[in-house]
């Protein structure tokens, strides 16, 4: 019976014991729990704000985006608009350098010929004036011989 007594107490001792330390252990895994839950709850708030920046961040972005978008289509717009108006204005100056060769070519050929003419009639008024030139100096040969008798017939 003391036996069963001393085995009764040592059960109780580790009882109580095993007690205490499930108790301890039960106080530390609650103090973790609550520590867990601390750090959850704010790696969760932490968390959900970095999802709401960076959904405004990407809303911001988007609606960049969509403006740049809008403003290439304008201006791509705007240049095949001005393309067209610069063909246009291309083919009027290349008309206009196409008449303004021919008109060129044509006063090209009109000065040919006139040169050609002027210097014609100026060969032939040089060949007038060589001619008169020497009909002037043959007569004022003539003049002078004629001048010459007239002074020995009537001296």
């Amino acid at each position: 019976e003391r036996l069963f007594k001393q085995r009764d107490d040592a059960e109780i001792k580790f009882m109580e014991s095993t007690g205490d330390i499930a108790d301890a252990y039960r106080t530390e895994l609650e103090k973790h729990e609550a520590d867990d839950a601390e750090e959850f709850s704010l790696l969760k708030i932490r968390l959900e704000s970095d999802i709401g920046n960076l959904q405004r961040h990407l809303a911001d972005m988007k609606s960049t985006y969509l403006l740049n978008a809008e403003k290439l289509e304008y201006n791509y717009r705007v240049l095949v608009e001005r393309d067209h108006e610069n063909a246009g204005t291309l083919q009027i100056q290349r008309r206009k350098i196409a008449k303004t060769r021919e008109k060129l070519m044509k006063a090209k050929d009109s000065f040919a010929a006139m040169d050609k003419k002027f210097s014609d009639e100026n060969m032939r008024l040089t060949d007038d004036h060589r001619r008169v030139t020497e009909q002037f100096k043959e007569l004022e040969i003539k003049f002078r011989t004629f001048q010459a008798n007239d002074r020995k017939k009537f001296k």
